[in-house]
C-alpha cells in the first residue's frame, strides 16, 4: 500500500473522498495535511472533495472570514477570493490548480 500521490509507503492515514457511499484513498500524512489545508483532526471547514474519474482529485472550499485573512495575500488578489467565495482546488500529477468557483 502507498500514497495516491507521493507514493510513499511510510506514515500512511485513510482519507475519506466520500461519507455515502464510503470511499477512501492512502495519503502520505504530508500530503494527506495538505489536501486539507491544516494539520489533520485541526479543525473542519466546509468544503466538498471528490476523486474524479481522470483520477484528477477536485476539492470545493468555502470561504470564511477567518480562512479569507489566511490565504495568501497574492491568491487572494489575483483570484478576488472574499468571504462566501468558494474555492476548486485541483491536485494533478503534484500540481496544484486553484480557481475560483463561478
Amino acid at each position: 500500500m502507498s500514497c495516491e500521490y507521493c507514493d510513499s509507503t511510510e506514515k500512511l492515514q485513510t482519507h475519506h473522498t466520500s461519507y455515502n457511499p464510503e470511499i477512501t484513498i492512502t495519503l502520505y500524512k504530508t500530503c494527506h495535511s495538505n489536501l486539507h489545508g491544516h494539520a489533520v483532526g485541526a479543525g473542519r471547514n466546509e468544503k466538498k472533495i471528490e476523486l474524479m474519474e481522470n483520477g484528477v482529485l477536485k476539492v470545493e472550499t468555502r470561504i470564511s472570514k477567518i480562512r479569507t485573512v489566511r490565504l495568501i495575500r497574492v491568491l487572494r488578489t489575483v483570484l478576488d477570493v472574499g468571504p462566501s467565495d468558494v474555492l476548486e482546488w485541483f491536485l494533478q500529477n503534484g500540481q496544484v490548480i486553484v480557481q475560483k468557483k463561478s
